[in-house]
């Protein structure tokens, strides 16, 4: 609550009635803002990235190099829709244990890398199985509605690069909307 004391007018020919003192209460009605995710296979801006069909991928489906030339480069290119602030950037994907050197994942906004996972673990598995799904922490990154948000995938050798997910978590405070009434 904050309190407001009228003590004169300074010019005009406004009354001052018999309150002097008025309570405005702020209200915080914002709530936290939701995590984002972005499946693969939702982004309409793919180059080289095919779609592979497959019950492990979140949603059905992930973008793969597989199945065409050796060590390819795709990119999924997309709008973030979200609001203005500071997310955590989490990267769903497959880490084989099939590729020497290892295939990466890159994560661009509006043409600025903002860190890349290298799929260089060794989870036991040679495919995009449950044994090899993983999620793993990008950045902490400053995201503004209408970035634009490039996955680049390097395939290396049988490691393909899969690209399941991108999810945006939200991070810190949120700053509330302050509207003023009197009463």
């Amino acid at each position: 609550d904050v309190v407001v004391t009228l003590d004169a007018i300074t010019s005009g020919d406004a009354v001052l009635g018999t309150a002097t003192e008025a309570t405005v209460t702020i209200l915080d009605d914002d709530q936290p803002a939701a995590a984002i995710t972005v499946e693969a296979e939702s982004i309409a801006d793919v180059t080289v990235y095919r779609l592979q069909n497959n019950a492990n991928a979140s949603g059905g489906s992930m973008l793969t190099l597989g199945g065409g030339a050796a060590n390819e480069v795709g990119t999924a290119t997309f709008t973030f829709t979200g609001a203005t602030g500071n997310y955590s950037v989490v990267l769903g994907s497959f880490d084989e244990n099939d590729g020497a050197p290892a295939a990466s994942l890159e994560v661009s906004v509006n043409g600025i890398s903002i860190g890349t996972v290298v799929l260089d673990q060794d989870p036991g598995g040679s495919g995009a199985g449950m044994a090899t799904k993983v999620e793993r922490l990008l950045t902490e990154a400053a995201l503004s509605t209408g970035d634009t948000i490039t996955v680049t995938g390097f395939e290396s050798g049988q490691e393909q690069a899969r690209f399941d997910f991108i999810r945006f978590e939200p991070v810190g405070a949120i700053t509330p909307t302050v509207t003023l009434s009197s009463t």
